[in-house]
């Protein structure tokens, strides 16, 4: 479970209405308990674990969207996002240390993603959407080098949104 919280700016292509690129930048943050499936040092399998993350997520994306009344339509991003990890830290809940995945090997900082969302404004202010990020980069750290294991980043979400 997480938040997010951003901006994205909408830039309309003369040659085809509806048609835009949209640029954005979000910070967001996740948590998630859960019992640990796997084994990051000082934490063992089937122990139960606090995951946090937090990061930044710049997507730049092509949309197209379908005007149905004046003050309300539909639309549909695609494209390619970088992400930028800024803390991703583990706590067993039998000790006290707290792994930086980081810092320790386990994760990349950086990906490469792809992906896209679906949405509706309302009221001509009023954004809702889901979207759904996945990364194309194997993002398992250092610690996994030459073992074949690979990391891709997945990112979902559901958006509420005000246009200024």
């Amino acid at each position: 479970m997480g938040v997010y919280a951003g901006a994205s700016y909408n830039i309309d292509l003369p040659f085809l209405e509806g048609l835009s690129v949209v640029p954005g930048a979000y910070l967001y943050y996740s948590s998630k308990t859960q019992m640990s499936d796997f084994s990051f040092y000082p934490l063992l399998f089937n122990t139960k674990a606090t995951h946090k993350e937090s990061g930044i997520f710049i997507p730049v994306s092509a949309s197209y969207r379908y005007s149905f009344s004046p003050d309300s339509f539909v639309f549909i991003q695609l494209g390619p996002s970088f992400q930028l990890g800024l803390s991703s830290t583990t706590k067993g809940d039998t000790s006290d240390d707290v792994t930086n995945h980081f810092k320790n090997g386990d994760f990349k900082r950086c990906d490469l993603m792809f992906g896209g969302s679906l949405g509706a404004v309302l009221l001509s202010n009023v954004v809702l959407n889901v979207s759904y990020y996945r990364g194309v980069l194997n993002t398992a750290g250092s610690n996994y080098k030459n073992t074949g294991i690979r990391y891709n980043r997945a990112i979902a979400s559901l958006g509420l949104g005000y246009i200024f």
